[in-house]
């Protein structure tokens, strides 16, 4: 009878930590890696759902269509707020970005920030 999957994936921790790998700082890395390509997919499916290609994006940004490519493929190194709120101007929409605490949310918009000292919008429960 063959090894079950929980038994293999058992035997190669074991093996990596023997060698003196951080398994969780890797597993952390998997886990940001895959939120990156995560991001970079629903990208996409903005830019087709506004039926822009990547090119068209580009030049709304003021950018190359190579540096639209790397950003919705996930590449990190592109992963910017900056580049995003460019990126979802290109659509036509606003960035805002919702900092989520246990009793309130505060919910920051980019188009404010560059107009005035910082306006925050909270929800829910009042601001602090």
């Amino acid at each position: 009878m063959g090894r079950s999957w929980k038994d293999v994936k058992k035997d190669k921790e074991a093996l990596d930590r023997a060698r003196g790998r951080d398994v969780e700082a890797a597993r952390e890395q998997a886990h940001i890696l895959t939120q990156a390509y995560i991001l970079g997919d629903r990208l996409t499916q903005l830019r087709k759902a506004a039926g822009l290609s990547q090119s068209e994006v580009a030049a709304r940004m003021q950018v190359s269509q190579p540096r639209v490519s790397k950003l919705e493929q996930g590449d990190l190194a592109q992963i910017e707020v900056g580049t995003l709120e460019r990126y979802v101007a290109a659509l036509g929409g606003r960035l805002r970005l919702v900092a989520d605490f246990e009793d309130h949310d505060v919910t920051v918009s980019m188009n404010e920030l560059d107009h005035s000292e910082g306006v925050l919008d909270c929800t829910e429960k009042a601001c602090i």
